[in-house]
């Protein structure tokens, strides 16, 4: 019986496999549809454009702040400052938005778009500020600060990192620059 019953199973799978027929896909070649607006159609397209390359340039950049539990005080100054050059950058980039917003203010898209990438400034701002935090409590020795790993600071750094990486990721797909 066992033997009628293996050979029942191989017969079966020999079958599906002589039947089957294996079908391919073929890739089409079409040109993409885009999803959202054009930034060209803008009455300032090459302004914001250049506002949200300089964003995602900046984005870029500040993905190589090192803070370490044992840096040294001197390395954790210097990352402050740092941190303080990139605050200031992206507190610029919202002023120049805001001064956009009022100059195409009859634009809804324009608006829309600036204040879009505001959020995203924001973003990276309260990020920033988190770090400095994180940079701040190093320098008192504070001692939930020492133990990066397991330190609720670092919490909103990254919510507030990835906030603005997600807008930052929709304005790429959404916009067609």
């Amino acid at each position: 019986m066992k033997k009628k019953v293996v050979s029942l199973f191989i017969s079966i799978f020999i079958i599906f496999m002589c039947i089957s027929n294996i079908t391919y896909a073929i890739p089409t070649e079409t040109n993409p549809i885009p999803l959202g607006p054009n930034v060209k159609d803008l009455q300032g397209s090459s302004e914001i454009t250049n506002y949200f390359q300089d964003l995602k340039r900046m984005r870029a950049n500040f993905i190589t702040i090192d803070i370490k539990s044992n840096s040294t005080t001197e390395e954790l100054n210097n990352s402050s400052n740092v941190l303080d050059t990139y605050i200031e950058y992206f507190n610029q980039l919202i002023s120049d938005l805001d001064a956009y917003s009022l100059k195409y203010k009859d634009s809804a898209l324009d608006v829309t778009l600036a204040n879009q990438i505001s959020f995203i400034s924001n973003s990276y701002i309260m990020s920033l500020n988190e770090q400095k935090n994180l940079i701040n409590a190093l320098l008192t020795n504070e001692t939930d600060s020492r133990n990066l790993f397991y330190s609720n600071r670092l919490v909103p750094v990254y919510y507030f990192l990835t906030l603005g990486d997600q807008m930052l990721t929709y304005i790429d797909t959404y916009y067609t620059f």
